[in-house]
């Protein structure tokens, strides 16, 4: 038996630190919505037990292994999502892989279950199990625990990645803790404290997009993707164009409900 899932990417409307606890991670609070760009994915179930993927080190496989008993599976995994972009590709993949063995192998598994599985993923993955326009808070007791704010992104979007990759190990080096927290959740970033100063191509690209009309531009999580929504398809498409120009990864599309 074969399996084929899309994996959508997602946008944060916005991202809050609230602190660091004890643990060492950071609290974080954030919005996300999933949009219409995919990763691919194709299951087939294997008799024996095994996992026929070509990296043991990433999450797709890694989520496999979570749920692996007395049977195997082939992945195929094919890859549009750009890698390091903030668009959260690795943890829609891991998140597909969890729905699709849990069909493809009857586990039956809860949503809460899954949930508890994804956690030990990262701290994105939980999320994909969801979708829609979700807002959480990472790190501590409320991580999993979702609510849903219904349709905040109504438009058309135009995603832009510049090929700078941002670690995650990066990214929560240089936060400024005396700046962070203190703006309103919707549509603020608090990497972008530093990481606007660092990169000003990213700011460009989100300049860019509110002088022609956006009616909002954001990095997406730790960066360095921006996107920005236009209320017609018509005006957005010349930012799209201007920008597919210089940066090939650049995509002009929607919600994904």
């Amino acid at each position: 038996m074969k399996l084929k899932l899309k994996a959508p990417a997602k946008i944060n409307l916005g991202l809050s630190i609230t602190g660091k606890l004890d643990n060492g991670f950071h609290e974080v609070s954030t919005i996300y919505t999933q949009i219409r760009l995919f990763d691919l994915i194709e299951l087939e179930n294997l008799i024996e037990r095994k996992i026929d993927f070509f990296d043991k080190t990433n999450l797709v496989y890694r989520a496999a292994e979570t749920l692996i008993k007395d049977r195997g599976v082939r992945i195929k995994l094919t890859k549009n999502i750009p890698i390091g972009s903030g668009l959260g590709g690795a943890s829609s993949d891991a998140a597909a892989i969890l729905l699709g063995l849990n069909k493809l192998w009857n586990l039956n598994l809860s949503q809460n279950e899954l949930i508890e599985a994804a956690k030990k993923l990262g701290s994105d993955v939980a999320y994909f199990l969801i979708g829609g326009t979700q807002q959480e808070t990472q790190g501590g007791e409320q991580a999993g625990k979702f609510k849903n704010l219904g349709k905040l992104i109504s438009g058309w979007l135009v995603v832009c990645w510049p090929g700078i990759t941002i670690s995650s190990k990066e990214a929560y080096q240089k936060v400024e803790y005396d700046q962070i927290g203190k703006m309103p959740l919707l549509w603020h970033n608090d990497f972008e404290i530093w990481t606007l100063k660092q990169y000003p191509e990213i700011r460009k690209i989100e300049e860019l997009m509110l002088k022609n009309g956006a009616k909002h531009s954001l990095m997406s999580g730790k960066g360095s993707a921006v996107w920005g929504e236009w209320k017609d398809k018509s005006l957005a498409f010349p930012v799209y164009n201007n920008l597919k120009n210089k940066y090939p990864k650049t995509y002009l599309t929607q919600i994904y409900d």
